[in-house]
């Protein structure tokens, strides 16, 4: 399972361009997918792709939960040790609530 979140640009909702907000949000979190699938090539098992909607460390174990998975591999955006130990990394909130195994690649 390939699997991508974005967060919903709530921040804008009421605004006129909100739709055209959301949908360029959304074209872009497809093309990340995408993108990765690509990069996977040809493989000799099925690949499926979720794009979701929403908080990302929720996100990515509901799927974990629903599709049984063994083993989770995440990657890193960076934020850098001070940043991400204030607020708080996806990857370690994910190793930290995960019924399995997470790698993490930087």
């Amino acid at each position: 399972w390939l699997v991508h979140v974005f967060r919903n640009p709530s921040d804008f909702l009421g605004y006129t361009d909100f739709e055209k907000l959301f949908a360029k949000r959304k074209s872009a979190a497809q093309a990340v997918l995408d993108d990765a699938r690509q990069k996977l090539g040809r493989t000799t098992f099925p690949v499926n792709g979720e794009l979701k909607e929403g908080h990302e460390t929720e996100s990515i174990l509901k799927v974990a939960e629903n599709c049984k998975a063994d083993l989770i591999i995440m990657g890193t955006r960076g934020l850098g040790a001070v940043k991400g130990f204030l607020v708080g990394s996806v990857s370690r909130k994910v190793i930290h609530y995960a019924a399995c195994p997470v790698m993490v690649v930087h």
